[in-house]
This record gives structure tokens, sequence and C-alpha cells, in this order.
């Protein structure tokens, strides 16, 4: 007989919901406002400053923080037959950079290296202005849809919030991104997450059966 389907909505998810909602509107009018922008500066450089020695290894978390580990999760997800999962994930992830992309096109706030001197950037000149960062919504998106799957284990649950938040970090280290950036592109993620899980349609829960072991065992 085919198995119940492991994703839950995440208990409470309509206040994370209106919290997600909260944090964006806050922390983008934060972004603008005068003491906003001091405070989110002062966090800026001393991340961008304070951790250049790291820079290198920053650089790489901060690649795989984009899609490159939305394929590789749903590579996994289909190689263990998880189908409904790997279209979750591809699924939230997309949710997440379109309301990133929308985000940027209203709060149209400038990069930091294009106002402040001493930032250290590496990497080419990312697209679009500074606010929402979409690296982090994509990874929080991912980590969310995660947290929904009953039969993903804690621990990797865990595992992929300390990704996403090593790749909001990384946001800062390379220069693309100011403090409150990172801050309303997780809370979009993490929202991208919860919207998706409440709306996807269910599909078909047989997609392992009895006896079989799953993405991330039993």
């Amino acid at each position: 007989m085919p198995e119940s389907n492991p994703r839950r909505p995440r208990r409470g998810a309509p206040a994370y919901m209106v919290a997600d909602i909260v944090l964006v509107l806050v922390s983008a009018a934060a972004s603008k406002s005068e003491k906003g922008r001091k405070a989110d500066d002062a966090v800026f450089r001393s991340v961008n400053r304070g951790l250049r020695g790291l820079r290198p290894i920053f650089w790489v978390v901060t690649q795989g923080g984009w899609f490159g580990s939305v394929i590789l999760w749903c590579a996994i997800c289909l190689a263990k037959g998880r189908r409904r999962l790997a279209l979750d994930i591809l699924g939230a992830a997309l949710l997440s950079w379109v309301l990133s992309q929308g985000g940027k096109e209203l709060v149209a706030l400038e990069r930091p290296w294009e106002r402040l001197d001493g930032t250290h950037r590496i990497g080419g000149v990312p697209w679009g202005s500074s606010y929402p960062s979409g690296h982090p919504a994509v990874s929080f998106a991912v980590a969310g849809v995660l947290e929904a799957d009953s039969e993903v284990p804690r621990r990797l649950k865990k595992l992929a919030r300390a990704w996403a938040s090593g790749v909001a970090i990384s946001r800062m280290v390379v220069g693309a991104h100011y403090p409150l950036d990172v801050i309303g592109g997780a809370a979009l993620g993490d929202l991208a997450a919860l919207i998706w899980v409440a709306a996807a349609p269910e599909g078909t829960a047989a997609e392992n059966p009895p006896g079989e072991t799953t993405i991330m065992g039993r």
C-alpha cells in the first residue's frame, strides 16, 4: 500500500509566516533609514574586514548557496526515488528567487562597494540591487522544505539550517550584501518554504514502498 505523504506544514506555520513578513518589512524599512544604515554599515565592515582571511572558504560557500545546492539536493532526491521532495525543493527555491528579485526592484538599495570605501569584494558584479539577498533566500527555502519532511532526520535539518546561515554570512564576507540584506533574504526564503508546503498540491504519496530506504534513511 502507498505510504502517507511525509510532507507536513510546520506547526504554527501561520505565526511563522506573519513573523517572516514582519521581519522583511522591518529590515527593508531599516535598510533605507539613516539610523538603520549606520548600524548596517558598522556590522558589515566588522564582518567584511574581520573575516577577510577566510574569504576563499566563504567564496566556495556563497557559490553553493545559490542554485548549485538546489541541483544537488534534487539530484539526491531523484536518485532515492523522492520525486515529490525534489519538486518541493525546486518549487520553493524558485519562489524564493522570484520574491527576492521583486524585493530588489522595490527597495533599490545600492551595493556595499558602491557607497562604502574600503569594502573587500571578490568575484564578479552581482546582478540587481542589494536588498534582499537572493542567496540566503534560496538556501533558507531549501532548509524550510526539508524541515517539513518527516523522513528527513533532524541532524540533516540542522545541517541545512547551518549551511543556510553560513551562506548568509558569506554574502557579507565577499562584499556583496549588508546584514539587513541577508536577514531579509533569509526571512523571504523561510516564507517561500512555508507558502509552498501549505499551498502546493500533495501529488502522489507512493514514492517509497514499504521497506525501501528513503532519501535520508529510516
